[in-house]
């Protein structure tokens, strides 16, 4: 039973290792749209590295799009996770 539990993806778990990414690195940034490809990147690699550490059998993809809006700066992060056993 207790394996089956490891086993299981957390999707609480993940959505925080996102949320705790895309403030650590964008908390306090501007919008500026040079920046925009170095921010998806990093975010993508830091957010890739913590799942992967966690060692469950999962495959991720994950992907990040970062648009301005009108008054402010707007991240949308989305996550596709694959359950596959690996």
């Amino acid at each position: 039973m207790a394996d089956e539990l490891d086993q299981k993806f957390d999707y609480d778990q993940t959505n925080k290792i996102i949320e705790d990414e895309l403030k650590d690195l964008l908390g306090n940034e501007i919008y500026e749209a040079k920046s925009v490809h170095m921010w998806s990147s990093q975010i993508v690699e830091r957010v890739l590295k913590k799942l992967h550490k966690q060692n469950k059998p999962f495959k991720y993809v994950v992907t990040c799009i970062i648009m301005q809006k009108k008054w402010s700066w707007a991240s949308y992060c989305k996550h596709l996770l694959l359950g596959h056993q690996i």
